[in-house]
């Protein structure tokens, strides 16, 4: 039978069809429609029988007509394809949302919903701290204690000359050898506490062991710092010596930063502060002091009152550590005694031994007692001064701004050994699970009375110049801002070290840092170093300390952060 190939003119299969058919369905899609074309036979042929097998004849002919209109079932792949393109712009749809997102969140951006002007009653941490407004009128003012780009210059520079002066020697008052590094003062011709200072502030600003100044500094301390006898300003050069051994951490000090922690903890006096001198100590002494406060319980878990309300008394002491106070402190005990320690080698004595605790030393109650110390001891206007009572609301009385930054110092490592928290979040502490607990309430010092007050107290210095904060005659050797302390640089230095430890940008709604940099920038001598009350050599490093932000301890910034409310 002769046949045709047509297609669909709906879907355009191929069909293979009689040539004698005039109407065709498409088996596939049900159009209907006419070929409209017939084959005839060639002149002279008869037509051939319908079973005769003939070759298949292919006729090319367009349709006459249109399909007639029928039902037409859905195109699977049509379907796919409509399906996929929804996908894919869902699919941009999604990606674009979250690339947007992503750069809202991240990308910075002034985005503060503070007023302009809305600075916090105490202090600023970074992470609470809003970008300041745009400036219409210049550039783009830095975020709260970071210097421009020229202020940065001008500070690394002069941490350079600085440090420079500190190592050539090229002043009367520094005799540097091989063998040996030697600071004369106006008092003392080897003023030990100094050596061990410039040591401290060479290392703190990237000076490398290595280096020969340091090498002579750190032989200097191993050879004196054992037999320093009572003398005064002990209690000063134990202090930097044990600061700059734990800042240099070589491994091989271990037992004399145990010597000087154990002299220093001997030294402590009935009111938990420090004068000029410490003990020397027997090696017996020594052992028996260390094991009897290993056997303590921590100040956390103290021991609990008897049912008179009374604590429960500590065990007996061996006698020949008996005549140390802080053998038979207690956490809560009200401290009596003679006035003699003062809050200046209180604030030195405070930093040594709060580093000597990583190295496993027992200081806790030493640390309690110190703070302890400076509860009672405010003033009205939120000052402290050098003496344990002093005369409060006077500027130019007992060195209070200076003294203050003691003060706030001694309220932190109370916090940070857990004395008035409750045991069992200090117990989490210790064990690094402080999230296992609610925030106790109050243990955010930045929200302690006593810490606002102190705060308020110096922010209304920040900031001033010398017309406005201009003292008497024993405070005519400060040569920058005049300041309520025996020397600017001193203060500067006691400021930057409390606004690192509590982790402050801002002390009352001013920059501290960026204050401070220029008035020290500003008033170097020509060969790179700083002077004022204490001389070239312990002035500078006064300086530089405060220039390189120099946290002596990080780690009760870092527990301080543990309990802070977010």
């Amino acid at each position: 039978m002769l046949a045709e190939r047509r297609r669909c003119p709906q879907c355009q299969t191929r069909l293979k069809v009689p040539v004698t058919s005039r109407r065709l369905k498409c088996p596939k899609c049900g159009a209907k429609f006419r070929t409209g074309v017939t084959v005839a036979p060639a002149e002279g042929v008869d037509a051939p029988d319908a079973e005769a097998a003939v070759p298949v004849a292919v006729v090319v002919s367009s349709v006459e007509e249109k399909a007639e209109p029928g039902p037409t079932p859905p195109d699977p792949r049509a379907r796919r394809r409509r399906l996929l393109r929804i996908i894919g712009v869902a699919l941009v749809l999604y990606l674009s949302t979250g690339l947007a997102l992503a750069v809202w969140v991240f990308l910075p951006s002034d985005r503060s919903t503070e007023p302009a002007g809305n600075v916090p009653d105490v202090a600023s941490r970074d992470h609470l701290t809003p970008d300041p407004p745009p400036d219409d009128e210049g550039p783009p003012q830095p975020r709260p204690n970071t210097l421009s780009p020229e202020q940065k210059a001008k500070v690394d520079a002069a941490i350079a000359k600085g440090v420079a002066y500190l190592k050539t020697g090229n002043d009367p008052r520094l005799r540097i050898s091989d063998r040996d590094y030697v600071v004369v003062t106006d008092s003392y011709r080897r003023e030990f506490g100094a050596v061990a200072l410039v040591g401290l502030s060479l290392l703190e600003c990237d000076v490398p062991a290595s280096d020969p100044a340091v090498a002579a500094i750190v032989r200097q301390v191993r050879e004196h710092a054992p037999s320093l006898g009572p003398r005064k300003h002990d209690t000063y050069g134990i202090s930097i010596a044990l600061m700059f051994l734990d800042k240099l951490g070589d491994p091989r000090d271990r037992e004399l930063i145990r010597t000087l922690t154990l002299r220093l903890i001997a030294g402590q006096d009935r009111l938990g502060g420090w004068t000029y001198t410490c003990p020397l100590l027997s090696r017996t002494e020594e052992d028996q002091l260390e094991a009897y406060l290993q056997s303590l319980p921590t100040v956390a878990g103290k021991l609990a009152p008897d049912a008179d309300g009374k604590l429960t008394p500590l065990p007996e002491a061996p006698v020949a550590i008996r005549r140390f106070p802080v053998v038979g402190f207690q956490p809560g005990d009200r401290l009596v005694g003679p006035a003699r320690s003062d809050n200046s080698n209180t604030q030195f004595a405070i930093l040594a031994v709060w580093a000597a605790q990583k190295h496993g030393l027992p200081v806790e109650r030493t640390l309690a007692m110190a703070a302890t110390r400076f509860r009672p001891t405010q003033g009205p206007d939120g000052s402290w001064v050098y003496n344990y009572l002093g005369r409060f609301g006077d500027p130019s009385q007992d060195f209070p701004w200076s003294m203050t930054c003691a003060g706030l110092l001694g309220l932190a490592v109370g916090r940070g050994v857990g004395l008035d928290v409750p045991a069992d979040y200090e117990k989490l502490i210790r064990e690094g699970n402080p999230q296992r607990l609610p925030r106790p309430v109050g243990v955010d010092l930045l929200n302690d009375p006593q810490v606002k007050k102190a705060l308020r107290y110096l922010g209304q210095y920040i900031g001033t110049s010398p017309s406005e904060t201009a003292g008497p005659e024993r405070y005519g050797r400060n040569r920058l801002i005049q300041a309520g302390a025996l020397s600017d640089l001193y203060f500067l230095w006691s400021l930057m070290r409390v606004a690192v430890v509590y982790d402050l940008t801002l002390i009352e709604g001013k920059d501290w840092y960026r204050w401070g940099c220029d008035l020290i920038v500003a008033s170097p001598n020509a060969d790179g170093s700083w002077t004022e009350s204490f001389g070239g050599p312990v002035d500078t490093c006064f300086a530089l300390l405060f220039l390189k932000q120099a946290n002596v301890a990080k780690d009760l910034t870092a527990k301080l952060k543990l309990y802070r409310e977010d």
